[in-house]
């Protein structure tokens, strides 16, 4: 988080899966899932995620990169504008569980 430096977040995120099948994948992929959302975070400003705009493209954004590394989207999440909400590759929605922003 940039703006202040003393700024901290804290998510937990569940992703639904359209194909259960994915499930064992995801697992297996943990940490380079958690690494891409973690860069992901960094280069996030607080106020980037104090709308619910923010939160919906961040949710978009870490789809988006989750299927990159599962294979499922080949195209890189950063050349995507806003990263297709409703595409059927198989996670179908970013829940946040908990998000924090102190």
């Amino acid at each position: 988080m940039h703006e202040d430096s003393d700024r901290v977040v804290q998510i937990s995120i569940s992703l639904k899966l359209s194909n259960p099948k994915l499930e064992e994948k995801v697992k297996a992929n943990s940490p380079e899932i958690q690494h891409h959302i973690n860069m992901l975070l960094q280069s996030k400003f607080p106020s980037d995620l104090a709308t619910l705009e923010g939160k919906q493209k961040l949710a978009n954004q870490i789809k988006a990169e989750t299927e990159q590394v599962l294979g499922l989207r080949k195209i890189s999440p950063t050349d995507l504008p806003g990263t297709t909400p409703t595409s059927n590759r198989g996670i179908s929605e970013v829940l946040f569980t908990s998000l924090i922003i102190q």
